[in-house]
């Protein structure tokens, strides 16, 4: 027989919000969105929250853009708090763009 003791609790984990810089801080460009699921809720009996981040287009909040409709893109991930598409994120433009400049291009 094995013998175990329950004798510690691990606190609940507060989101780093999608941009990284805490929980409810939101930068330029990532925003953290938050719904409650209500199946999931109803499931498990207690409230469960979903997280999202969403990477805000650039010019999305320009006056120009207003109407603008944009595509959607979803990089699902497992329990990571931090945006992380496959790749990095910068709010500089590339040196370069290979489907521009073609395959000799060397972006970040």
């Amino acid at each position: 027989p094995v013998s175990m003791v329950l004798d510690r609790f691990t606190p609940k984990a507060t989101s780093m919000g999608c941009a990284g810089l805490g929980d409810g801080v939101d930068s330029d460009w990532i925003k953290t969105v938050r719904i409650k699921s209500e199946l999931l809720s109803a499931f498990w009996g207690r409230d469960i929250e979903i997280e999202a981040c969403v990477l805000i287009p650039m010019g999305f909040y320009d006056e120009e853009h207003k109407d603008a409709r944009y595509p959607i893109a979803i990089a699902h991930g497992h329990y990571d708090p931090t945006w992380n598409a496959g790749g990095a994120f910068s709010t500089e433009w590339p040196d370069c763009d290979p489907l521009v400049d073609g395959y000799d291009c060397e972006a970040d």
